[in-house]
């Protein structure tokens, strides 16, 4: 996904800019960018920055995207596993089906922790600038 937007800030690396258009707002489901108004924050670590007024081009990395995905899907069911091979190690008496419910309780805590945990801190690094529109000034 890709959006043009205008500088509004540059701080250090950070480069904070404004959408020029917010129709993709309406069915946005991420919380924090709705309650900001269209301002994206974004790494910047290419010289030069972007000055404030420049008009940007802001993408979705996808390969960051692709890390968050399988961290998602990959925590939760290697606790599952965890859990039901070291439950039956901690109790030998146990049977498969109370290993099952102990290693699939796993998985749903290990989903319900990285969901609030990604709530609460949204990971900051999804964005990237794709391409700068400098602002030429011409002196007659």
């Amino acid at each position: 996904m890709t959006e043009t937007g205008r500088v509004q800030e540059v701080s250090g690396n950070r480069v904070t800019v404004k959408r020029d258009s917010v129709e993709a707002c309406f069915g946005c489901m991420n919380r924090a960018c709705r309650i900001g108004g269209g301002i994206i924050i974004v790494e910047y670590k290419d010289r030069p920055l972007p000055e404030p007024g420049e008009l940007v081009k802001v993408e979705f990395s996808s390969g960051a995207a692709l890390g968050e995905g399988l961290l998602t899907i990959i925590l939760p069911i290697a606790g599952c596993i965890a859990g039901f091979f070291l439950s039956g190690l901690a109790f030998p008496s146990l049977g498969d089906p109370p290993r099952a419910f102990i290693g699939l309780f796993a998985l749903f805590g290990i989903a319900a922790a990285l969901y609030f945990i990604r709530r609460r801190f949204p990971p900051k690094t999804l964005h990237r600038i794709a391409a700068v529109k400098r602002i030429v000034s011409s002196i007659n």
